[in-house]
């Protein structure tokens, strides 16, 4: 995955965020990973450019919650 469209998924990711009022979306855990072309192997290159862009953006990623045995991925913009 380049970086173009990693910096695309993270704009997709800060549009859901900014439209929330509590500055929050959820992601299911394995629909993202699949979406980045990780459904069953992890490439850690790949999931170190995503923390690196999303610390860049100050989005803070926390861990899987679940709901209904999913998991899901909590993202949420940091205040400046």
């Amino acid at each position: 995955m380049k970086l173009k469209e990693i910096r695309g998924i993270v704009k997709e990711i800060i549009f859901d965020i900014e439209k929330n009022k509590l500055n929050l979306t959820y992601r299911n855990y394995e629909t993202f990973l699949e979406r980045i072309g990780m459904g069953k192997k992890r490439n850690f290159k790949i999931l170190t450019k995503f923390d690196y862009q999303f610390k860049k953006k100050k989005i803070l990623h926390f861990g899987a919650e679940k709901k209904k045995s999913k998991k899901y991925l909590g993202l949420k913009r940091v205040k400046r």
